[in-house]
């Protein structure tokens, strides 16, 4: 079943790495970083994370355009063998 979802905004890289968009604070201003998913900003609404990601300025110019991924959390029971 299903527990969890939620978009990020990612951007492939020339050599086929996976950065993700991270916000977070530089003292008063907010700084934006692309790195492990783990730390990606995670959207409720596929809209919010397409706009975050359009806004986007690329890091470098190889690096691919920035795109929503939606990531699925799913749980499954596990069955116990006797």
């Amino acid at each position: 079943m299903k527990v969890d979802g939620f978009y990020v905004v990612g951007r492939e890289t020339p050599d086929g790495t996976i950065r993700f968009l991270q916000t977070y604070m530089a003292g008063n201003m907010p700084t934006r970083h692309w790195g492990e998913m783990e730390f990606a900003d995670r959207y409720l609404v596929f809209e919010d994370a397409k706009k975050a990601g359009e806004n986007t300025p690329r890091q470098y110019e190889s690096d691919g355009p920035a795109t929503v991924w939606r990531i699925e959390v799913t749980a499954t029971k596990e069955k116990k063998e006797e």
